[in-house]
């Protein structure tokens, strides 16, 4: 959904800016009248301005490439659909991830494309550094690890929940803000990780996968269920909120995997799209309620729009407390990645370094690739998108052996030559500069 508004957004931006410039002569032979008349100048006028104009935005490539991108594939689409003659965007063939052309495959991109994409330094929180966020933004402690008795932030327990769930799952903030009562597993103690399938219809690009729930974060989500959520739900239920007749969906108890829509038809509950989720009940300890996991203090649904405030709160409060920490949803599931990665690419490395060459083969057959199974857990389309985290990796490698050179002590002259340098530095002969 945030994808598609954010597609929504870059169209409209394009359009917007091209009729701009035909109503100010901006282009000059390059006018256009309309969408359907867009030129190459009118391409190129668009990127001078978001891109390298002094009064301009000045954006980041990741942001232009995702912009330059929807624009391209409207055009395709055009061309394909015979309402323009020929796309004003020029391709080239892809590269992937580590260099490589793709155009042996038919994938291409915009010529356009900037390539300075990894400038920015992904975002992303150490293990430690994600605990003394969750606890002093979400949980209201103190900086120096004790309660806060000035923190009213309502349902923290709720809060710190939710972020758990999502550092350690690695799940987008929509797939994880329309979680069901009904897909949180019990917590069994001969298990250490429960599995939960997302929904297509929740997915991003519609990729359903299993998702793996440790168990301790299980349990922190009964107890907002036992707690925060049953009082919440109390609240919504004394003020009315879970009327049937106020456009529900209700869940088949005879079926759990069926919904009846407001009208009274019966629809799979996992044809149900983002939005749709959201005003589901169903009967639990013979009260009618909201089937969504997440609910707000007075009963309600929570929206993704939502959580991002309560994130903001999160930082703010650091700041206020002098900790130099932020975090937004998609940084968590970055520091998911990056953890799980790491974990597997070790006991990969630990695995296969005694044994023969026929073994190695054989073990990766069976057990594949650590990168593609984190491109499954994160929902990827393409192996090449989840390869940024190698980078990530290898960055922390590479920071790992400066720990291993010497210091700057360890790199002074022994003082016999450096005494000895200073008596006779007024004797060398510098040349002028």
């Amino acid at each position: 959904m945030h994808t598609q508004e954010a597609y929504a957004r870059d169209l409209a931006r394009f359009l917007d800016f091209v009729a701009v410039e035909s109503a100010q002569g901006l282009t000059h032979r390059f006018a256009s009248r309309g969408w359907r008349d867009v030129t190459s100048g009118d391409r190129a006028a668009y990127y001078l301005w978001r891109n390298q104009d002094p009064d301009g935005p000045r954006v980041t490539a990741a942001t232009w490439n995702r912009e330059v991108a929807t624009v391209s594939e409207f055009y395709g689409w055009a061309e394909d659909e015979g309402l323009v003659v020929k796309s004003p965007f020029l391709q080239r063939d892809s590269r992937s991830a580590h260099g490589r052309r793709t155009g042996v495959t038919g994938r291409q991109s915009p010529r356009e494309y900037r390539p300075d994409t990894m400038q920015t330094p992904m975002k992303w929180l150490s293990i430690a550094d994600y605990n003394q966020w969750r606890d002093v933004g979400m949980r209201g402690f103190a900086s120096k690890g004790n309660r806060d008795p000035s923190f009213k932030g309502p349902l923290a327990g709720r809060n710190a929940s939710f972020t758990d769930l999502m550092v350690r799952t690695g799940m987008r903030l929509t797939e994880q803000s329309v979680l069901l009562l009904t897909e949180i597993p019990m917590r069994r103690p001969d298990v250490a990780h429960a599995k939960v399938w997302i929904t297509a219809r929740t997915a991003k690009n519609m990729k359903g996968r299993h998702i793996y729930v440790p168990n301790s974060v299980l349990s922190s989500i009964d107890a907002y269920v036992r707690g925060e959520r049953r009082a919440a739900v109390k609240r919504g239920t004394r003020n009315g909120l879970y009327s049937p007749d106020k456009g529900w969906f209700v869940i088949n108890e005879r079926n759990p995997k069926w919904v009846l829509t407001p009208s009274g038809m019966g629809r799979r509950l996992s044809s149900l799209a983002p939005v749709e989720r959201a005003r589901v009940l169903v009967l639990k300890d013979a009260v009618l309620q909201p089937a969504c996991l997440w609910l707000t203090d007075k009963g309600a649904p929570m929206s993704s729009k939502t959580w991002q405030g309560i994130f903001a709160v999160a930082n703010a409060r650091c700041v206020r407390l002098g900790i130099n920490l932020s975090a937004h949803p998609h940084a968590l599931r970055h520091t998911y990645a990056v953890a799980t990665l790491d974990k597997l690419q070790r006991g990969h490395l630990s695995t296969l370094e005694p044994q023969n060459e026929p073994y190695r083969k054989r073990y990766v057959q069976v057990f594949g690739d650590p990168l593609n199974w984190l491109r499954l857990r994160l929902g990827h389309s393409s192996a090449d998108t989840t390869a940024i985290y190698l980078h990530t990796l290898a960055e922390l490698d590479y920071e790992t052996r400066l720990a291993l050179i010497p210091d700057d002590e360890e790199w002074e002259l022994p003082s016999e030559a450096a005494a000895d340098f200073g008596n006779n530095e007024a004797d060398l002969d510098y040349p002028d500069v």
